[in-house]
């Protein structure tokens, strides 16, 4: 910035100074969600509860109660809160009493009900305040929906998120045998699938912080570098420009450790020569959360790895070309998997080439030949072509190649551009 530094301290100290500026003028470029948004989301919702026979739905885990309610808190699966939203009526928010005063400041909702108390042993009875709510609201004898079904509607690995223990479920259950609980599902994710500007908005700065964090990672890569030391390179990175925290975030290296998923965390083995690495997932940016893969050499791949990686890439480029309005989900996979019948693949993928993404990484819908769902302005997506090495999957381990995209009026717009490919060696070599 131009500034005369007399010693490496006062540098430090401007250095700092400057992060925290930068990542407060990051902070300040993102708006919040407006009150006319979450009333539009419930009038969604009432109009697909009238279509779907179902008198109210409860979210209660974080992503569905947050988006649905506005109440932004970390501790919704620990400090129990459920949002009631009725086709006919106001919603109600209940919470535990500790949360009370974040729940008035921040949700939208004006009819907020509290259990619990502040007189030692703070014991309440949580299940009995919530089934003589719902008897208050009128839903004694209703048809109460809830998250049990997502891949029922949406198939891929996506699971039922209560956001409370299962034995409390069968309690409520208990307690009000003449209602009848369905899936909600089809109310909560044709809703939560099409995403207003503001989340857009969130969800490209994630990626974008993302993206920073990846790059300074690696042009650090050295050999006898940890996984873990260049996982912590690339999240204090992202942090520093703003980001809340990394989402699903790993960082993996050489063979045996590119085997199948990326389900292992980073670990403290070294890099070496001939390793292929590999980051997947982000960051968090006011909820909102990226998840792209990169890939780096150290040394020269060999020419499968080579095509490997020029075939998923390709893929991905196909599965962008398909993305737009109109086109169904099936046919991005189908497009995008095209390329791996033309160039010998074919029998090198696991059934799915990417997913939904916004508050959660894995939302629906999910990018395989089953999804006949609609593509539609305002849809996020993870799209990651993959091939996998069986059966030894050692030699040339696995490939992915995952952008974070939205759908707009015109087609797809890639959010991730940066990092493409094999990352160089020549950088990282030495």
């Amino acid at each position: 910035m131009g500034r005369s530094l007399n010693n490496g301290q006062c540098r430090d100290s401007v250095d700092r100074q400057e992060r925290r500026i930068l990542a407060v003028e990051i902070m300040e470029e993102v708006g919040d969600i407006r009150r006319d948004e979450y009333e539009l989301r419930f009038k969604k919702a009432k109009q697909l509860m009238e279509q779907n026979s179902i008198d109210a739905i409860l979210v209660s885990s974080y992503a569905e109660g947050y988006y649905f309610t506005g109440d932004e808190h970390d501790a919704w699966d620990f400090e129990i809160t459920m949002g009631v939203l009725p086709r006919d009526g106001e919603p109600v928010l209940m919470t535990q009493l500790l949360q009370r005063w974040n729940a008035e400041r921040s949700s939208w909702i004006k009819d907020i009900r509290v259990w619990g108390t502040t007189i030692p042993p703070f014991e309440s009875n949580r299940v009995k305040f919530i089934t003589d709510n719902l008897k208050d609201m009128g839903l004694s004898k209703g048809v109460i929906g809830i998250d049990l079904e997502s891949n029922r509607h949406y198939p891929g690995p996506n699971t039922a998120r209560l956001g409370f223990p299962l034995v409390d479920y069968d309690k409520i259950r208990g307690t009000l045998p003449e209602a009848r609980f369905v899936d909600a599902s089809p109310v909560i994710w044709p809703v939560r699938m099409i995403k207003c500007e503001a989340e857009i908005e969130r969800y490209k700065r994630a990626v974008y912080l993302t993206l920073k964090g990846v790059r300074a990672g690696f042009e650090s890569i050295r050999k006898g570098m940890t996984e873990i030391e260049l996982n912590n390179i690339m999240l204090m990175e992202m942090i520093r420009l703003g980001a809340d925290w990394g989402s699903f975030f790993s960082v993996r290296s050489g063979p045996d450790r590119l085997t199948g998923f990326d389900t292992y965390a980073s670990r403290f083995n070294k890099i070496k020569e001939g390793d292929i690495i590999k980051f997947d997932g982000g960051c968090r940016y006011r909820g909102y959360v990226c998840d792209i893969s990169r890939m780096a050499f150290v040394g020269k791949p060999n020419e499968r790895q080579l095509d490997m990686s020029d075939t998923v890439w390709k893929a991905n480029e196909a599965g962008q070309e398909a993305m737009k309005p109109g086109n169904t989900v099936a046919n991005v996979f189908n497009s995008a998997y095209g390329v791996h019948q033309e160039r010998g693949y074919a029998k090198n993928i696991v059934g799915y080439f990417g997913h939904g993404i916004g508050l959660q990484i894995h939302e629906p819908p999910y990018i395989n030949p089953g999804t006949t769902t609609v593509i539609r302005p305002g849809m996020t997506f993870a799209l990651e072509p993959m091939i996998y090495d069986p059966p030894d999957f050692k030699f040339n381990a696995n490939f992915t190649a995952e952008d974070n995209v939205v759908v707009t009026d015109r087609g797809c717009e890639n959010l991730s551009k940066d990092l493409r490919g094999l990352w160089p060696d020549w950088l990282i070599s030495g």
